[in-house]
């Protein structure tokens, strides 16, 4: 799988293996922090939406539980580090089109 984009709330990803809406996914990824470190999450999932995209499919999977510091740190990345991004190179995305050389997510 292939990250698209990270929100508070969940992850959009391009996946090769046919995912199902209702699906409890766990993944693992990395996000950079502005320090300059990087944070691993590991937590649940649940799959939100599924969309055919040529090969793949493209989901949108919710976080099932995360902490409320793990939330914040999410938010970090999504306002600053993304952000920064989106002001240094204007054609990437909002959620910046360089996400699958930041963050991949691991199935289990």
């Amino acid at each position: 799988m292939a990250v698209v984009g990270v929100s508070p709330f969940g992850i959009d990803v391009l996946s090769r293996v046919p995912l199902r809406v209702g699906q409890r996914v766990h993944i693992a990824f990395e996000l950079p922090r502005a320090d300059g470190s990087s944070l691993r999450f590991d937590c649940p999932t649940a799959v939100k939406r599924v969309e055919p995209h040529g090969n793949h499919h493209s989901a949108y999977l919710r976080f099932a539980q995360l902490s409320d510091t793990e939330v914040d740190l999410i938010t970090e990345y999504c306002a600053v580090v993304a952000g920064t991004r989106q002001l240094r190179d204007p054609d990437a995305s909002a959620d910046g089109a360089t996400m699958e050389s930041v963050a991949e997510i691991i199935p289990r």
